[in-house]
């Protein structure tokens, strides 16, 4: 929460202890102080209507008068008090006595506990309008994650750890760790250098930049860069993740931020990593946006602009969705260095296949290239996942080693799915499958797409599949993008020529077309028509516009690209068939097996 905030919380809760601190006040009796030769002065006036004792007996120094008031006595003998009592009791029969105890009302000890009971009462109350005024600006997605993520306030008192984040590290993965990412390594060379010998850089005025960003897909090892990079400068690691440092108190995850970055500060020469960072520092004012999230991405550009030059902490985040986050994060001064980490490339896979196997028992005639062509456009975390699953399955079957054959259904369940354990469907339905996967392979073949093994065999949701591998053409030419939408819609194609009607089976093929058809047209302005351009921009409302203008030069164009896989395919239905028949006989076609048909 800001200080303004939290002062203001402060004053009101301090007010309230005063009220209650009035009205315990008020439950105990007042007794005003007079001088002996005072009391003898109202006993000469008979005013006096009733006099205390204590419960042993003994009379105390307390008097009350006939309009209901009482005075304490100043120090005088009780010798001498119980005398003049005595003497005036003689002379006035309406005397009364009542039990006096010194205690009466509250004691300091219970005043005590009822003002910390209320103080903690007060809180209590303001973290639920806190609660409730958060709510009411978080989206229903949210709001789900807010409540998950949830603790209770008297939790957050017994805990060692007032927001559960990570604390820092000094971690041991090095650079040698990190498999097929060299060109990222020579990236970050020049920063483990400047917090491992400041001085050099500082001596020519260098300043250490204070944040990378690291993008790319889930699993190309953007935490592990980052971890070797604190690794290598021998420097503390404070990890966390956007999710972490989210409250659903109004204002607590500011708060988080600001811990989090000052113990990181504190710990200098050091590094902060926080990962999946568009979950709390999307594009402000948007109108996916809230008044929460933007205060959030305020104080963490507030945070990274708050560190001096000479502070030697630099921010590491990573992101899936870069064009998510907020334009203010990626200027130079916050974000200065930009890195995108790729899927690995056909030498980077063959090492992390070499370096994933070390530990397990391959087959001595095993075919490393294979494996390396199959898993193109995959990461190192799905070849550590197919490598071990691999393992698992030749334990399953009693193998002593991991096989080719292992691997390749570990493969196909990683990517694809398990094999499905449904009754076999009908002849008529598996053939209506291979011209389907056939009429893919067909049109790929034709513009030199890679088709390295298709199946008429269920997997997952797939009634079949048809697997690439290595493209060597992997530019964003308008041919290049056009092909590829052509070898998606070649399934409905071919099942139109041959059947004459078409099945449910495509729509996984109508969806990834249209995705790139939607790149094309509002992201690169790639139109058959040149003098059309409907380029997208920062502006939400014209995006709008320009949106639900582009819909009909997209379905202008996907129309084209469907009439043009019909009449290929038409010129190629000899293939067409061959190759389904191939497939219905073995149900599985291999690379080697879809060329000698083909080609």
């Amino acid at each position: 929460m800001s200080l303004r905030k939290w002062i203001a919380r402060e004053i009101i809760a301090f007010f309230i202890m005063i009220v209650v601190a009035t009205l315990i006040s008020s439950m105990q009796k007042s007794y005003d102080q007079i001088s002996y030769a005072e009391m003898l002065d109202l006993f000469g006036k008979k005013d006096i209507s009733e006099i205390g004792y204590y419960e042993s007996g003994k009379l105390a120094r307390v008097l009350k008068t006939s309009e209901g008031k009482y005075y304490h006595v100043g120090i005088v003998s009780n010798e001498k008090f119980e005398e003049d009592v005595y003497k005036y009791s003689l002379n006035n029969g309406s005397l009364k006595y009542y039990a006096y105890i010194p205690s009466s009302g509250i004691s300091f000890g219970h005043t005590v506990i009822i003002l910390i009971i209320s103080s903690i009462v007060v809180r209590i109350v303001f973290q639920r309008i806190d609660r409730k005024l958060t709510l009411k600006v978080l989206t229903p997605k949210e709001k789900k994650e807010f409540e998950k993520n949830e603790k209770t306030f008297l939790g957050k008192l017994g805990s060692g750890d007032k927001y559960n984040l990570r604390r820092a590290e000094n971690v041991d993965v090095k650079f040698s760790d990190v498999i097929g990412l060299e060109k990222q390594i020579d990236e970050v060379q020049d920063i483990v250098r400047f917090l491992r010998e400041p001085e050099k850089y500082e001596a020519i005025g260098a300043i250490l930049p204070k944040g990378i960003l690291l993008y790319g897909k889930p699993g190309v090892g953007k935490t592990y860069i980052a971890r070797a990079i604190a690794g290598e400068a021998n420097v503390p690691f404070f990890e966390t993740s956007a999710s972490e440092l989210q409250s659903k108190y109004l204002g607590e995850s500011e708060e988080r931020i600001r811990a989090f970055f000052k113990e990181a500060e504190e710990k200098a020469p050091s590094i902060i990593y926080i990962d999946e960072i568009d979950s709390i520092a999307t594009q402000r004012y948007s109108e996916h946006s809230n008044r929460y999230s933007a205060s959030i991405v305020n104080q963490l550009l507030a945070c990274m602009d708050g560190f001096s030059k000479d502070s030697r902490v630099i921010v590491i985040a990573a992101t899936n969705h870069v064009d998510a986050l907020d334009k203010a994060l990626l200027r130079s001064g916050r974000f200065d260095r930009k890195i995108y980490i790729q899927e690995p490339d056909k030498e980077a896979r063959k090492k992390l296949i070499n370096y994933y196997s070390k530990d397990k028992v391959l087959d001595s005639n095993i075919d490393i290239d294979k494996i390396v062509e199959v898993t193109a456009g995959l990461t190192g975390a799905d070849i550590k996942t197919i490598l071990n699953e691999a393992a698992i399955l030749s334990v399953r079957i009693n193998e002593e080693s991991i096989s080719d054959a292992s691997i390749m259904e570990a493969f196909r369940k990683v990517v694809i799915g398990n094999e499905s354990n449904q009754t076999a469907p009908p002849k008529e339905r598996l053939r209506k499958t291979a011209v389907h996967e056939a009429g893919h392979a067909v049109v790929s073949r034709y513009f030199g797409l890679p088709v390295s093994e298709i199946s008429i065999i269920a997997r997952g949701n797939a009634a079949g599949y048809n697997l690439g591998g290595e493209d060597s053409n992997t530019s964003y030419e308008f041919e290049a993008l056009k092909h590829r939408i052509m070898s998606l819609l070649a399934g409905r194609a071919a099942e139109e020529l041959v059947y004459k009607e078409v099945s449910a089976g495509a729509s996984d093929d109508l969806k990834r077309a249209s995705s790139i058809i939607e790149s094309m047209v509002l992201r690169f302005s790639m139109h058959e028509n040149p003098e059309v351009t409907i380029v997208l921009t920062d502006n939400d409302e014209l995006n709008k516009i320009k949106a639900e203008k582009a819909l009909d030069e997209m379905e202008d164009f996907i129309k084209a690209c469907y009439k043009e896989t019909l009449e290929l395919l038409k010129s190629k239905m000899n293939q067409l068939q061959v190759l389904t028949q191939s497939l219905m006989q073995k149900e599985t076609l291999s690379k080697h097996e879809i060329e000698k048909i083909l080609d």
